[in-house]
């Protein structure tokens, strides 16, 4: 299992590949609003990567934010946005973006359903 999932992790066009018989279609049809955070310091999903994956949403409204980590002396990696005290700004980056989001999804929806 861990072999297969290394193999899926390492292939350049990673869930989008055909050969892991994945519904690509479904990233590529996306349009729900989409922040995504990625650090200089994570070894799992390096800035290439996340941005190789991104593509894949072509219709979605992807808000791509990008941190230097080392000239900040902070260590985020892969797992520190989850840990507590560690990434307490991005949380508040994350939850004004979600406010954001909900008020516009909200003003959208009241503007569809007058006549």
């Amino acid at each position: 299992l861990i072999k297969d999932w290394g193999r899926w992790a390492r292939h350049p066009d990673y869930a989008a590949a055909d050969k892991f018989n994945l519904d690509a279609d479904r990233y590529k049809n996306c349009t729900l609003p989409m922040l995504s955070f990625s650090f200089d310091d994570d070894t799992y999903a390096p800035r290439k990567a996340v941005k190789r994956i991104l593509k894949e949403f072509e219709q979605a409204d992807i808000e791509d934010l990008f941190f230097e980590t080392s000239s900040k002396k902070m260590n985020i990696g892969h797992f520190g946005f989850f840990k507590p005290k560690k990434a307490l700004d991005l949380w508040d980056q994350a939850g004004t973006w979600l406010k954001k989001i909900n008020s516009t999804e909200t003003q959208t929806s009241l503007k569809a359903d007058q006549p």
